[in-house]
């Protein structure tokens, strides 16, 4: 059996996390069962989702088939909450909390190499996003930041300037967003990438 203390559980998807912890707890949790069914989800998706589509396209498939062809759906009447936390139980079922669900999506959308999006990470702590990343989320929307270092500069500035011009004004702001677009690519692990695409 493996061991919590030396579980690194930020480098690896989260499914491998839940599972381990499962292991701990429940002597009749059976792991190979889990990854069983999640490879089957795999095989399943890849069969209908044809790869050379645009990535829009595919989660988009992703997200039809997970929610509607193989019935994953929220807890509903689930009186023991552990029914919808336990991975077995929820892949057998297909009915889970938001975690577990989200937690399969992950694991299939990672080993499909479709990125997920977040949208409105704008406000989320760096430790969340930076987390986000490292469980397969590939967009992360960050305009609301951008804009709020912006207007927060340009309120500074006429708070404390008489002149309204926006050759004086603009400038400072533009560097407020930009730091924040630094900041935020330095926690997406972004930096030097351009390249890529």
């Amino acid at each position: 059996m493996r061991s919590l203390a030396d579980f690194e559980f930020n480098k690896v998807p989260l499914c491998d996390g839940m599972i381990l912890i499962s292991e701990m707890i429940r002597d009749d949790f059976t792991s190979q069962y889990v990854y069983d069914e999640l490879e089957s989800l795999v095989s399943l998706a890849r069969e209908e989702i044809n790869q050379a589509r645009p990535q829009d396209w595919q989660l988009e498939k992703l997200l039809e088939l997970f929610y509607g062809e193989w019935g994953f759906c929220d807890t509903r009447g689930v009186y023991r909450l552990s029914d919808a936390l336990w991975l077995d139980q929820v892949l057998k079922n297909r009915q889970g909390s938001a975690v577990a669900l989200g937690s399969i999506l992950l694991w299939v959308a990672h080993r499909l190499d479709i990125p997920l999006v977040l949208h409105g990470g704008s406000a989320n702590p760096d430790v969340e996003i930076a987390e986000s990343v490292t469980l397969g989320v590939g967009k992360i929307n960050i305009s609301s930041d951008m804009k709020y270092a912006y207007f927060q500069k340009v309120r500074e500035i006429l708070a404390r300037e008489t002149w309204w011009d926006p050759n004086v004004i603009y400038p400072d702001a533009i560097n407020a967003a930009r730091d924040v677009i630094r900041h935020k690519m330095k926690l997406f692990g972004s930096t030097g990438k351009a390249s890529l695409y």
